[in-house]
């Protein structure tokens, strides 16, 4: 509705520029205006003030998706989470199978040798069939001398008795040693 007064107030105001146009291209009007008047009315003046702004129009239609963007770069490690709540407990384990006995039966066992003025001799202190020799040692009864090794017998294997090598250190006197064997058995 407001288009047609528009339209039909333009038309009217184009009309009476007309008509006054015309009017005054015959020498219609007062005729006793002088020509530099004539001039100054056809001038236009200055163009007028913008009007206001209009009301905001209707959104256009949604644009084309454009292209992806680029990749970002990679975000700061995040902080470390809460702990978890304890696990269960295990399982208990089964029990082992008895061990065999060990030695019940321990006992010492030993022998004396001897050997003349300035002589080396050897001797050994044995367990009897069935024990082990866990350890030994010696003492000299009479005499002087020396003893230059003290060892299971054998070296190696299962020890079943002790081993000493000794000689005498006087020319007029020989020496006696006794031999210790420490024998278990089951």
């Amino acid at each position: 509705m407001k288009r047609r007064y528009v339209l039909i107030g333009l038309g009217v105001i184009g009309t009476a520029a007309l008509i006054s146009t015309a009017v005054a291209a015959s020498g219609g009007g007062s005729g006793n205006q002088s020509q530099p008047a004539k001039a100054a009315k056809s001038k236009r003046g200055p163009p007028g003030p913008p009007g206001p702004a209009g009301a905001q129009g209707p959104p256009g239609p949604a644009g084309v998706q454009g292209p992806p963007g680029a990749k970002g770069a990679q975000g700061n490690q995040g902080i470390q989470g809460i702990p978890g709540p304890p696990g269960t407990n295990g399982t208990n384990g089964t029990n082992g199978t008895n061990g065999t006995n060990g030695a019940t039966n321990v006992t010492v066992r030993s022998t004396d040798v001897n050997v003349g003025p300035l002589s080396s001799s050897n001797g050994t202190a044995s367990c009897f069939s069935g024990e082990r020799a866990t350890g030994g040692s010696f003492e000299r009864i009479g005499g002087t001398g020396a003893v230059s090794v003290s060892r299971p017998s054998p070296t190696s294997g299962t020890p079943t008795g002790w081993r000493i090598d000794f000689q005498a250190t006087q020319p007029f006197e020989g020496v006696t040693f006794r031999i210790y064997v420490i024998c278990a058995a089951p």
